[in-house]
């Protein structure tokens, strides 16, 4: 199509018609049809460009693939895999070039049988110290894992599930022994990606499992929590004992206990968990209801929280989802339970509530915490919470400080029945137990070197003087029997064990030196008296 690049209107008298083209938006110029400038009677006379008209045809090259039978060339030589049994008529190959291929073909394989015995003779020196080594790392592992197997924890842990604070150590500890023992194996017997490979297994198996024990001892503190709770409110609801105009003792419900009662059935009944849906609506409702007699500012939360309960039950929603509503709706109820019944007389304490107002934040695990979940120890410096510092990788087993917390309560029980309430076993902690038993008397009874710790037991080595580090002694139960009853300890012991004895109390009295300035720190009843 042509386009006009200029035209010249010698007809003033008649306006031509816009008859379609283009405007430049920029220079304002129209630009029309070539083949539209004319009109009718009067023609208006111009320079254009005429239209040539010419035919073209244009030859689009269009490929298509077609499938067909290949056509080999004539000196292409088509071989074809053919079935024993048939045998085609126009045979080519003679029985001679068949026996031919039998002897070549068992040449090939006869030459790559010596190649292999070869080359595994060649690899056998180079890998022979590494295979008895792999061996004996496999005899190794193999007892091992049954030492591990067959050792006390597990069938203890076995038996019952984790409930207490040393059970879980006792978990702990197992889990950093097979950590420690699968990683060295792994890096003994594995090599390169074979390791990292393995490496990432155990890491795997590590989390899983640790995922499992917080889960457990997350239970375990909440039935634990509300228990202490429960227990809480039962106290609150005995009777209280007054005495007549006799004297004799006689049990009173009095009206606090009554009211003590009445609070621990309402929250029996909020921490029943097989109530149906009607049945949970009636009791929120008889729960606002006798939340309306009261005015302080926890009965308005609690009065919140029923509401907000009620509006998801009547939506039907899902009641696994209301978990973390009806713990708040407890937790309020046992708060406006302490007002009422407690008032600000008695300890947060006993309800298991901590003390909020000066709180950290935890670098590890990024939440702000009480004062309280720091370590005692170093509480001011430390920045990670309790939980994260013993959560830690170690490279040592985790220490069980079981054993040592039994040895500490049997000391505190033998110092009880003599009235040495001043004795330092009620000074010191497990840790210093610990670390007497293990790094002065090294795990070992000072006569029969027995290192089995539940037989063995904490005693005095001279029995005049009260206990500390400096006068014990470790021996079994039976030697510990038979050390009580002696006399005259010189007499008794022959001079390299009464050398012994000495220097190990020396040393625990340079170890434990910082230990003593606490003894002035206690208060006694003789030392009331005076």
């Amino acid at each position: 199509m042509a386009v006009v690049a200029t035209t010249q209107d010698h007809c003033p008298r008649t306006t031509k018609p816009f008859l379609g083209g283009w405007r430049d938006t920029l220079t304002g110029l129209i630009y029309h049809n070539a083949c539209t400038q004319t009109h009718g009677r009067t023609r208006s006379n111009g320079v254009t460009q005429t239209v040539a008209v010419a035919d073209a045809i244009t030859e689009v090259v269009h490929d298509q693939a077609v499938q067909v039978h290949f056509l080999p060339d004539a000196r292409d030589r088509v071989v074809a895999v053919s079935y024993f049994a048939t045998v085609p008529t126009g045979e080519t190959e003679s029985t001679a070039s068949r026996d031919n291929d039998e002897t070549l073909l068992g040449n090939v394989v006869k030459i790559q049988r010596c190649y292999r015995a070869h080359r595994a003779k060649v690899t056998d020196k180079g890998t022979s110290f590494r295979g008895k080594d792999v061996s004996r790392d496999e005899t190794e592992a193999t007892g091992s894992s049954q030492a591990l197997s067959g050792c006390a924890e597990f069938t203890i842990l076995d038996r019952r599930s984790p409930r207490t604070n040393s059970d879980f150590e006792s978990l702990r500890n197992l889990l950093d022994r097979w950590r420690i023992f699968e990683t060295e194996w792994a890096s003994r017997t594995l090599f390169g990606s074979s390791r990292v490979a393995a490496c990432g297994l155990i890491l795997s198996k590590e989390v899983e499992l640790l995922r499992a024990m917080d889960s457990m001892r997350t239970a375990v503190r909440v039935k634990y929590k509300e228990r202490k709770r429960r227990r809480l409110l039962d106290e609150l609801s005995r009777p209280v004992a007054w005495q007549d105009s006799r004297g004799r003792p006689i049990l009173v419900d009095t009206l606090r206990v009554q009211r003590a009662r009445q609070h621990r059935n309402m929250y029996a009944s909020l921490a029943n968990e097989n109530l149906s849906v009607p049945e949970r609506v009636d009791l929120l409702r008889g729960l606002k209801r006798f939340v309306g007699m009261h005015t302080c500012s926890q009965s308005l939360e609690l009065v919140y929280l029923v509401d907000q309960e009620l509006a998801l039950l009547t939506c039907r929603v899902d009641t696994g989802r209301l978990n973390w509503l009806r713990n708040r709706l407890k937790l309020s109820f046992l708060k406006l339970a302490r007002n009422a019944l407690q008032g600000d007389l008695e300890e947060d304490s006993r309800f298991g509530w901590l003390d909020a107002s000066i709180t950290r934040l935890c670098r590890t695990c990024g939440k702000l915490l009480p004062l309280e979940k720091f370590p005692r120890e170093r509480r001011l410096r430390s920045s990670s919470c309790v939980y994260c510092t013993s959560m830690r990788t170690r490279r040592e087993p985790r220490m069980v400080y079981d054993p040592y917390e039994r040895m500490l309560r049997e000391i505190r029980r033998c110092e009880a029945r003599t009235g040495c309430y001043g004795s330092l076993a009620f000074v010191v902690g497990t840790r210093v137990v610990c670390r007497l038993v293990n790094e002065i008397w090294h795990g070992r009874s000072g006569i029969s070197e027995c290192d089995d710790l539940d037989e063995l037991r904490l005693t005095r080595f001279r029995r005049e003087l009260e206990w500390a580090p400096w006068n014990s002694l470790l021996l079994t139960k039976t030697e510990a029997a038979v050390h009580y009853g002696i006399a005259d300890i010189e007499s008794f012991y022959d001079a390299r064990l009464l050398r012994k004895f000495y220097t190990k109390n020396l040393q625990a009295k340079m170890c434990f030196e910082s230990i003593s300035e606490a003894r002035r720190n206690i208060v006694t009843p003789s030392s009331m008296e005076d």
